[in-house]
């Protein structure tokens, strides 16, 4: 390729708009909050799934199932779209020393009093709730780490697009004004 003799060689950097220089120092400095917002999702993520994976371990040594007899009719109602809610009812159980024990048990199905339920008890033999699922730790730490990266970016996205407008709009200004000094000595050079 020639270079074209009409036009003068350029010295140096080409000349650059002041809106190119502002949407550079914004894209470097949105490109470093970008980094931190990663690093933040990484490290909470994984935070999230240490405590969760901590709680399960924790759970699975002192909760264990055992089966609690019911000392009364069970009835669970059923709502209107054919759901069935769970219903209390006071029942006994033995503990994994082989301590008696009594209390109100959750039943999720209509049952007749000495009927056989599971429940989830703790080393002390109290009801308890079902212990936490080690895939719930990766699946937390997933979800809080995806949660920190929305969060981060939303503000990040909406900065870098509202500087792009502004740079835009300036830049539109700019050409408006630079044709209205061209465009009358343009046409007579090109008609």
């Amino acid at each position: 390729m020639r270079p074209d003799p009409d036009r003068a060689p350029v010295e140096g950097p080409l000349p650059r708009r002041a809106t190119d220089r502002v949407e550079d120092v914004v894209a470097w400095l949105l490109t470093g909050a970008a980094l931190v917002v990663v690093v933040l999702a990484v490290v909470t993520g994984l935070g999230v799934h240490g405590r969760e994976a901590e709680r399960a371990e924790q759970q699975r040594d002192t909760v264990s199932q055992t089966r609690a007899v019911l000392l009364e009719d069970a009835h669970v109602v059923v709502s209107s779209e054919s759901v069935h809610l769970p219903t209390q009812a006071q029942a006994r159980w033995t503990d994994r020393d082989g301590r008696d024990h009594s209390g109100v048990v959750t039943v999720t199905r209509s049952q007749r009093a000495g009927s056989e339920v599971e429940v989830w008890i703790d080393a002390q033999g109290e009801i308890t709730s079902r212990p936490t699922h080690p895939m719930n730790a990766v699946f937390g730490g997933i979800v809080s780490a995806l949660g920190v990266l929305c969060a981060g970016a939303v503000p990040i996205l909406g900065i870098w697009f509202g500087v792009r407008s502004l740079t835009l709009r300036c830049n539109a200004r700019r050409w408006e004004r630079e044709w209205e000094r061209v465009e009358p000595q343009w046409r007579r050079t090109a008609f």
